[in-house]
């Protein structure tokens, strides 16, 4: 299994679990990455999470889906991952701990107005917006070994606790059509895929018949199937499903380890973090698992580039990703880069740690 920590990734067997601390004791969850619905619209950038720049602290970038255009939007000592996008594609939530804990943030599309929403003094994790904008899933670790999720409003007012299962709850995954959330579940020796109402009620259990772990749901743009991260085959792989449950199907195929990974707005193809290569890059394939290959030709060798999301859009010019569906291209050579246009004003305290998503 992996175990994600804030900064870096371990693997322990083959199952894909997130890691419970930091390097300050950083509690981390169960599953397999960062989870967030995939909005339908035409295809944006992609953002994601890297320790490329130096120091090797978790920034985030967006990337055009032929691998150039490459921006830092953030720019701090503290870590800053797990993005998802609004569904209108204006706004980016993630995850940061540079004021000393892991709490959820939001920004402007290009890093401009970063804002703690969350403000506890505990832990938050793995945000995920609705999809009218106005609220934000998200993850609380009541305890070390506890993990439940929670909404609250857009602005960070109102959170309130959406599961009470006293085990590990996670990857919120709201569905396009707002009235349900997919999560993961870890209880005893099992972790499997859920699907609630989106008031918390009438939780169903979508993988109970599955050998092995099953984490990390994602939502296809037109609500009609999931996919997910499995280890029923013996290494973490992204499988996917009806919304129902039925026809589980393994995409990757690979002996590598398989995790992160979000849909394209246009539902053709799906962007994900693999291990092949020897280090973790992403990759993006067509929705079918063919086509597999990696987004940038060039990649910071040994280095972490994890939790995609892609941004879709809705209005405005045309997509960046028009001819680029299953050619990722050319590396931008802005490896450590601030991003034209970075207007991150953040000066958070310095950390000691956060680490990557769940492994």
């Amino acid at each position: 299994m992996h175990r994600r920590i804030w900064g870096q990734v371990v693997l322990l067997g083959s199952l894909v679990v997130s890691g419970l601390v930091g390097t300050v004791g950083l509690p981390r969850g169960v599953g397999v990455a960062e989870v967030e619905a995939a909005f339908p619209g035409r295809n944006g950038l992609i953002a994601f999470a890297s320790n490329r720049a130096f120091p090797p602290n978790m920034n985030i970038y967006t990337i055009a889906p032929n691998g150039s255009k490459l921006t830092r939007l953030t720019e701090n000592v503290g870590n800053n991952q797990d993005p998802a996008w609004s569904a209108d594609g204006t706004r980016i939530t993630f995850t940061s701990d540079r004021d000393g804990n892991a709490e959820i943030y939001a920004m402007n599309a290009d890093g401009s107005g970063q804002t703690n929403l969350s403000n506890d003094p505990g832990w938050d994790d793995w945000p995920a917006w609705s999809p009218d904008g106005t609220k934000i899933a998200f993850v609380r670790f009541p305890d070390i070994s506890i993990q439940e999720i929670y909404v609250m409003n857009a602005d960070g007012s109102g959170q309130q606790a959406l599961t009470a299962n006293g085990a590990t709850s996670s990857f919120p995954a709201w569905s396009p059509d707002g009235t349900n959330i997919a999560y993961s579940l870890y209880r005893g020796s099992e972790i499997d895929i859920y699907v609630m109402n989106a008031d918390g009620s009438d939780p169903t259990n979508l993988t109970a018949d599955s050998t092995g772990y099953n984490s990390d749901p994602e939502w296809s743009p037109d609500g009609t199937k999931l996919s997910f991260v499995s280890s029923r085959d013996g290494n973490a792989e992204i499988y996917a499903m009806n919304a129902d449950g039925s026809g589980q199907t393994n995409l990757t195929r690979n002996e590598a380890e398989e995790v992160d990974h979000a849909w394209s707005p246009d539902g053709q193809q799906i962007v994900f973090t693999s291990w092949r290569s020897g280090f973790v890059r992403l990759y993006v394939m067509n929705a079918d698992g063919t086509k597999q290959q990696a987004l940038e030709k060039e990649s910071f060798a040994g280095g972490i580039n994890d939790y995609p999301d892609w941004q879709p859009l809705v209005q405005g010019p045309k997509s960046h990703s028009k001819g680029d569906k299953s050619t990722p291209a050319g590396h931008n050579k802005m490896h450590g880069s601030h991003g034209k246009g970075n207007k991150d004003q953040s000066h958070g305290h310095q950390s000691h740690g956060k680490g990557g998503k769940k492994r």
